[in-house]
């Protein structure tokens, strides 16, 4: 049986009884309505009072069994009005049921969203901003001292590049932590799911990357790790865009969605350029694979300030009280 609900934004759609209990989405505006009891009970009611026929009575027998037209119509609009009478008040608690529903949902959804401003999730999001900002930083320096010329280094002095290395690390565990501290948010949020992913990938590629430094590996097998750490980043950071968007529906800020969708459509041009530039690596088109750099570089220097700005704009959201 399907039962109407009706959005905060007037829009009105039908969910069936199994999301009894349940909060389902909007397809207007995307907020987040709660179905209740009260809504299955109006709902039976208004069945029960339209399988009633008006106008049919209890039969006469007899001489009285022939009736006059003139009464038989005289007790039709009789029927009418308690018909419509049953109509009107049916409506009337089918309206109080659903602002009693409203007025429930709102302060539900109110509770929760406090309590995702009081949670680690603002803290979570300020690591991950500043653990990004790192790590473009160490990228841009890698960069620089490409073109640097090279000094011979006394064996066992420490060299840019190590720190450049240790400071790739820093940022990384700076992002793994603000991730994991996204994980508090509250149950009724979706995305945490998305959230775990995204720590998990982040996690196995610094590991993937602290091994290949380590251990004597040939150069197959080098390349393969390379490409692992490549790619599990950028699913790790679409995965945790996919919970941005998620935290922005929650919110109620289309701001945020839109910039999260926007994200998401930079990250899958990415994945499909750094997928190509992999594949000219391996048939070794050395000149292709320099003209893909540097298109991909400026490409990633529009997604990254693009990327800053969602993480600022989710800041402020639940900074605001």
């Amino acid at each position: 049986m399907a039962i109407d609900v009706t959005c905060e934004c007037g829009r009105e759609f039908g969910v069936t009884n199994d999301s009894v209990g349940q909060s389902v989405k909007c397809p207007e505006c995307g907020s987040w309505v709660r179905v209740t009891e009260a809504l299955i009970s109006v709902e039976l009611e208004d069945t029960a009072n339209a399988g009633q026929r008006p106008g049919i009575g209890a039969e006469t027998s007899g001489p009285s069994k022939t009736v006059d037209q003139t009464s038989t119509s005289s007790r039709k609009p009789a029927g009418s009005k308690r018909a419509a009478s049953k109509s009107r008040k049916s409506k009337s608690a089918r309206k109080t049921a659903l602002g009693a529903d409203r007025q429930s949902h709102k302060a539900e959804t109110k509770e929760t969203r406090e309590a995702l401003r009081h949670s680690d999730v603002p803290l979570g999001l300020a690591w991950v901003y500043y653990g990004f900002l790192l790590a473009v930083v160490v990228s841009v320096l890698e960069v620089v001292t490409s073109f640097a010329p090279r000094r011979n280094i006394a064996q066992g002095d420490f060299s840019a590049t190590d720190m450049l290395s240790v400071l790739a690390l820093a940022a990384s565990f700076l992002t793994i932590v603000g991730k994991f501290m996204c994980l508090s948010a509250p149950s009724q949020m979706s995305g945490n799911g998305r959230v775990f992913l995204a720590v998990l990938l982040d996690g196995l590629a610094v590991f993937l990357c602290v091994a290949k430094s380590f251990a004597a590996l040939s150069p197959e097998l080098v390349m393969a790790l390379m490409a692992a750490i490549i790619l599990l980043p950028i699913w790790g950071f679409a995965s945790f865009v996919l919970f941005l968007r998620d935290l922005g529906e929650f919110l109620g800020q289309r701001n945020i969605t839109e910039r999260a969708s926007g994200v998401l459509s930079f990250v899958r041009i990415l994945l499909i350029a750094v997928l190509i530039l992999l594949l000219l690596t391996l048939v070794r088109a050395q000149p292709l694979v320099v003209l893909g750099l540097v298109a991909l570089l400026i490409y990633g220097i529009v997604g990254t300030f693009r990327y800053l700005d969602l993480l600022s704009a989710c800041r402020d959201a639940l900074s605001k009280g």
